[in-house]
């Protein structure tokens, strides 16, 4: 069930001097709020042309008869992960956990969180008191919340704009109607305008949702999420889909060292053969070589060998292919944003432990963004 709307103060037979700095405070968490929705959406864009790019690849090679990955494509798990990193990312662990999909109920914690760090230096008595009247009206509201009302059907549905805004909605919407309450006991009160100032101080200072807002410089491009999403999806999908037990003969074939060593002779094939072979196979991954390349990364990802086999079968042929080894344990904490601040980020995880990605995520609570 949804929160009610936000509701405005009664009538009042006086305005008091507090109430101007607190609708001032409404203000500027409603501007805000405009903000963190441009860059949400912003995010949630670059994500989907991340996904059909990534998708379209992975027909392409579902459509190669000899492909070892035919029909591979990451799970639904996988693509929440890549999507909560890149929120947590471009736009600090506070709203990433509202734009993620990671958090259960996020509106309602982050609400709750904002809001108390907002008032949590306040020292006059009578702040404090209007205070409490919003702390209780928060702890009403979020009676309403589901317990999960963010689940999401397909990878591609995580990042649909409606669902983004609506998360913004569920953590702003609780913190203005607290402000509400706060105004209406303030005119109750008749508090002072210092009293006001004090609190529409401590939330310029304190909470996250406004310290941490976004400029208008600070909107990254969208190729710029595109990019960066897709690469992480190509990480985690190196991780999770490859049959590594395949995929290792062909590279261990192909590695000089083994190769000269002719230590691996596949279905009983002379040099030549299975050096062709194996480059035929490691050719299957051109595609993801092609979208490296636009994603500036196929120097770290390709790898050479030589072919020695007819019509000179002791002259060697030299050939690049994409390396699925290095793709797999590319290191993105070391790229440009968004990823630099995220230290041991990894795409690797067991499916039956999905609570120790929630771990690792949840340690980024309180990571600034990267324009901070």
């Amino acid at each position: 069930m949804a929160p009610p709307p936000p509701r405005r103060p009664g009538p009042v037979l006086k305005e008091s001097p507090a109430s101007g700095p607190l609708h001032n405070l409404q203000s500027e968490l409603l501007s805000a709020k405009a903000a963190w929705e441009q860059l949400g959406v912003r995010i949630a864009k670059g994500y989907t042309v991340a996904y059909v790019s990534h998708s379209n690849t992975v027909k392409v090679l579902n459509e190669i008869k000899k492909a070892k990955l035919r029909a591979a494509q990451a799970s639904l798990e996988a693509f929440m992960f890549v999507f909560s990193i890149v929120c947590i990312g471009f736009s600090g662990g506070t709203a990433g956990a509202i734009l993620g999909p990671w958090v259960k109920r996020a509106g309602e914690k982050t609400a709750r969180f904002v809001f108390r760090e907002g008032v949590r230096g306040v020292i006059q008595q009578g702040a404090k008191e209007i205070a409490k009247w919003g702390d209780e009206k928060l702890n009403k509201l979020i009676v309403y919340e589901g317990d999960d009302p963010y689940s999401v059907n397909a990878p591609k549905d995580i990042a649909v704009d409606e669902d983004i805004r609506d998360r913004i909605a569920s953590a702003f919407g609780p913190i203005l109607e607290a402000l509400d309450a706060m105004i209406d006991a303030a005119n109750t009160m008749q508090a002072s305008a210092a009293i006001g100032q004090e609190i529409l101080n401590n939330f310029r200072q304190s909470c996250p949702l406004m310290t941490d807002k976004p400029g208008q410089d600070d909107i990254p491009a969208l190729d710029t999420v595109a990019k960066m999403s897709e690469l992480a999806m190509w990480v985690a999908w190196a991780n999770e889909v490859v049959d590594w037990k395949e995929w290792n003969v062909v590279y261990s074939i192909l590695d000089t060292a083994v190769r000269k060593a002719e230590k691996i002779d596949r279905e009983g094939g002379g040099t030549g053969e299975w050096d062709v072979n194996a480059v035929d196979e490691a050719s299957e991954m051109d595609p993801v070589g092609e979208r490296m390349r636009a994603l500036g990364k196929w120097a770290d990802v390709k790898n050479f060998t030589d072919i020695f086999g007819s019509p000179e079968p002791y002259k060697a042929t030299p050939v690049v292919y994409t390396d699925l080894r290095k793709l797999k344990s590319l290191k993105l904490e070391l790229t440009t944003i968004p990823f630099r601040g995220l230290s041991g980020l990894s795409f690797q995880w067991d499916k039956m432990k999905p609570l120790e990605k929630v771990k690792f995520l949840s340690k980024f609570q309180t990571l600034k963004p990267p324009y901070k």
